[in-house]
């Protein structure tokens, strides 16, 4: 990859935070260590405390007042990728479980031209095999979002470690998503034709200790993905 290439093609790495500020700033860091031509953004989806800005560790920043959940902090980096005429942009967590090393590989293969969008599929999610209930939700939704895409769906639905071009951008620009949206993202790029492609990613430990779903957005993500569902068959039916 030349300097030409880097420049011609600029990518944005989008960071979503809520309460993982301390670990978000390490993960900037290691971004910067690892893929320096690349720009970053921190959302911080109305983190307690606000983030400490590192001016030795460039970095753009957005702080919502509240917490408004992934789906509109993903409206808010597409729309800034698309402002700023940014051709990739790759989503990594700010827990510490994606790893940082992988970014490239998902950025090569979207410069490929083959891959509208690229998935990071943990191979690992489903260790704890104390966590029954939340393994059979994640198989529930792969599964069937493997049949309403007709096998096209990524294995790891639920993955929030994925990078997109600016074709999926604008088609993503244009949905109202939820609050946990990447189902409902990879469903709705499988559907519309987009080529998506995954890679093989091993998830790594949080730096924090906490997720943000709660009980109360799991019930309502379980419900929300289903009423999503019977949306797409009603309008697939109608082609």
């Amino acid at each position: 990859m030349n300097k030409n290439e880097i420049d011609e093609e600029k990518v944005l790495i989008f960071i979503p935070s809520y309460n993982d500020n301390v670990s978000a700033l390490k993960i900037v860091q290691e971004i910067n260590n690892n893929l320096p031509e690349a720009d970053i953004l921190i959302i911080d989806d109305g983190s307690k405390n606000e983030i400490e800005i590192n001016k030795l560790t460039p970095f753009y920043y957005y702080r919502l007042e509240t917490n408004y959940g992934l789906g509109v902090c993903t409206h808010i980096a597409v729309d800034f990728m698309i402002a700023h005429n940014y051709s990739y942009l790759v989503r990594i967590d700010a827990d510490g479980q994606h790893p940082v090393k992988e970014i490239r590989k998902i950025i090569d293969k979207l410069k490929l031209k083959n891959a509208d969008c690229v998935v990071g599929s943990r191979q690992n999610h489903n260790d704890k095999k104390n966590d029954i209930v939340k393994n059979l939700v994640k198989k529930y939704y792969n599964l069937l979002s493997r049949l309403i895409t007709q096998n096209k769906a990524p294995a790891d639905v639920n993955s929030g470690f994925f990078g997109i071009n600016l074709k999926s951008a604008n088609i993503i620009k244009y949905q109202i998503l939820e609050r946990f949206p990447e189902p409902q993202i990879y469903i709705l790029l499988c559907n519309l034709n987009m080529k998506l492609v995954e890679i093989n990613v091993m998830q790594e430990d949080r730096m924090t200790n906490k997720t943000s779903l709660t009980i109360f957005h799991a019930l309502r993500m379980f419900y929300r993905f289903n009423i999503f569902l019977l949306t797409e068959l009603i309008r697939s039916s109608k082609k």
